[in-house]
């Protein structure tokens, strides 16, 4: 990066924070685990600096339904055969209560249409939610809901979402997590 402001600094920052006039100076390229985490600036003086320079999430526009959890592509939908999405939800289910697993479509030409949606703590089915819902370019019944009772630190959570592309496996999308 190089600034068009002649005697202007890049000030950045790499935690995901925004930087600001007293963020460190860019003199080199910098490694960063994600883009999101990556922000700058340019400082004229401690007055006069730029509108930031960063990237948003890829999903920012569904952080209202919580936590990203995870993504289908597909390789993971079989087609116009119902079959089963494995999500792995340990860590993101961290307390007893009561979740939403939310399903947003992003890109594809068929849209997931989903029958079903079970939790499993340690390999045993403890919820389940069953209800046809799909998300495409328009979406219906694409939220399940389920309880959990007996949270126990260090268990395995394990989601599997019934699922198929209702013309091909040409379907993307995330799925996130939200407790109520």
């Amino acid at each position: 990066m190089e600034s068009d402001v002649q005697g202007a600094e890049i000030r950045y920052t790499t935690d995901g924070t925004r930087a600001n006039v007293y963020s460190p100076v860019y003199t080199q390229a910098v490694t960063v685990p994600k883009l999101s985490d990556f922000s700058a600036i340019t400082v004229v003086n401690r007055n006069q600096y730029s509108l930031p320079l960063y990237f948003p999430e890829k999903y920012d526009k569904f952080k209202k339904y919580g936590q990203l959890v995870a993504e289908w592509k597909p390789s993971s939908v079989k087609g116009k055969d119902f079959g089963t999405f494995e999500i792995n939800a340990t860590g993101k289910i961290n307390e007893n209560g009561e979740y939403v697993l939310s399903f947003w479509y992003t890109e594809g030409h068929s849209r997931l249409e989903i029958k079903s949606v079970e939790l499993y703590k340690n390999g045993v089915k403890i919820a389940e939610d069953v209800h046809d819902g799909y998300t495409g370019s328009s979406q219906e019944n694409n939220q399940y809901k389920f309880k959990v009772d007996a949270y126990e630190t260090g268990a395995a959570f394990t989601i599997k979402a019934v699922v198929r592309g209702d013309v091909d496996n040409d379907s993307n999308g995330a799925v996130f997590i939200k407790k109520q």
